[in-house]
């Protein structure tokens, strides 16, 4: 019984080399190309694939949204061509604003902020004291002074 194993995975050894010897000349035919060179060697013209230039999905939906969103905004092409950064953030803003999306215009105002909005700068302020050199008296006619402004700040608010 061994034996009959034995001699059947011979046969199908001998079936498989059989077979890859009479289709050898077709798989190696597979394999190299009609000027004889193998696929994606150097040299070798580039076939197939999209051709230079042609837009694809991505390109023609952005260019499309563009479009209408320029339309709905009511510019003209040399209006489109005189915007600015700036004014595009601007315009951004406002459409947003008009259309209740809130949250839109408030993204287009923070991007928008920094160029329209100086930064305020660290101010520098020293505070000089000249309590340490006034008398007891002088201290108390100060507290009493500014005490009288503040009553009279009240009344007029």
């Amino acid at each position: 019984m061994v034996e009959g194993m034995i001699e059947g995975k011979r046969v199908l050894a001998d079936l498989a080399m059989l077979f890859l010897f009479q289709h050898r000349s077709s798989i190696e035919s597979n394999r190299i190309n009609r000027r004889g060179l193998m696929p994606f060697e150097k040299g070798r013209a580039k076939t197939g694939g999209r051709q230079k230039g042609t837009p694809d999905k991505k390109d023609v939906a952005r260019e499309q949204l563009t479009a209408h969103a320029l339309q709905v905004a009511g510019l003209s092409p040399l209006e489109i061509d005189a915007l600015t950064p700036l004014a595009v953030m601007r315009l951004v803003m406002t459409a947003r604003w008009r259309a209740g999306d809130h949250a839109g215009a408030l993204l287009a105002a923070e991007a928008a902020a920094p160029y329209v909005h100086p930064r305020l700068a660290a101010a520098d302020i020293r505070v000089i004291s000249t309590a340490d050199r006034m008398s007891d008296e002088e201290l108390k006619n100060e507290i009493l002074l500014l005490e009288q402004r503040i009553k009279a700040a009240e009344t007029v608010h």
